[in-house]
């Protein structure tokens, strides 16, 4: 489909895919920080080019009504199938704000339209949020480059200058992460969202200590906390199923044929605690060999 959308001067355009529709950051392109001047919302009908409106939930179009421009609604409405949503945004660029960007979206579509307007700047700038003026270019990262840098953060435990160096080898400009302080900024924001749902510890006993206390309660598992002068807190974990199999195995009316030794095994470091195990061997399990 071809939409005439405006006269306006075009200096240049082109298409590009676009398969989470509406997220204005996936508007990706090397010109630089651009500005939000405006934007908004229209419809067309079928392949005709003609641009109408939406006004509660009808299909209008806007006419000249007493001197003033009114939507007035379509007779007959056209059939809702055939109705598509167009959605448009204007931006300046920050270090040139006669040069322009106008983008247009249409539902349904994988892909949008990127037209500029004006003549590029030759001149170059940083970020409007950058503190060192060294005279270089703002690029705007390449939304996949992000999203690779945040899942890899996630997953995995690397320190954020082991994936800047994974990220930059065998990779050009367009395809690596502007510098290491962006993987820095990307990782403290994960971490922060980890904290946030408690998938990951704060580092800080106090917390992980009052959310021992706090389950307590709530989790049969952690049965007590105890805390005593100038000596580590204490955490006593077992379930009820645990505690019968000790009884059962290493009691003093435990069957010589079942009977087992209740032992004390390593210690492990666990966040800001140690992990003392107390194992003994299951004689009910029948192995082959």
């Amino acid at each position: 489909m071809l939409l005439v959308l405006s006269a306006v001067k075009i200096q240049g355009f082109c298409v590009r895919e676009n398969t989470d529709y509406g997220k204005r950051r996936l508007f990706y392109d090397d010109c630089g920080a651009w500005a939000n001047v405006r934007g908004y919302n229209s419809v067309v009908v079928e392949n005709n080019p003609k641009e109408l409106y939406k006004k509660n939930g009808q299909v209008c179009d806007r006419k000249r009504v007493a001197g003033k421009d009114t939507l007035v609604p379509l007779e007959p409405q056209p059939d809702r199938c055939c109705v598509r949503k167009v959605t448009r945004y204007y931006h300046k660029l920050k270090r040139c704000e006669t040069y322009t960007t106008r983008i247009t979206l249409l539902s349904g579509s994988n892909g949008y339209l990127c037209e500029y307007l004006g003549t590029f700047p030759d001149h170059t700038a940083n970020h409007g949020n950058c503190t060192l003026t060294d005279g270089s270019e703002y690029v705007r990262t390449n939304p996949k480059v992000i999203a690779e840098i945040h899942d890899t953060c996630t997953k995995s435990k690397l320190k954020p200058k082991q994936i800047y160096t994974e990220l930059t080898v065998n990779s050009d400009e367009s395809t690596c992460a502007r510098n290491l302080r962006q993987v820095q900024n990307i990782s403290a924001t994960v971490n922060a969202e980890l904290i946030a749902t408690k998938a990951k510890g704060t580092n800080n006993l106090a917390d992980e200590m009052l959310t021992l206390c706090s389950e307590v309660v709530k989790n049969d598992f952690v049965r007590n906390v105890s805390f005593t002068a100038n000596h580590a807190p204490c955490v006593v974990l077992y379930t009820n199923e645990q505690l019968s199999d000790v009884k059962r195995f290493c009691g003093a009316d435990a069957p010589d044929n079942v009977r087992s030794v209740l032992s004390v095994d390593r210690t492990f470091n666990v966040s800001s605690l140690f992990l003392t195990l107390t194992v003994f061997k299951n004689n009910s399990v029948l192995r082959r060999s």
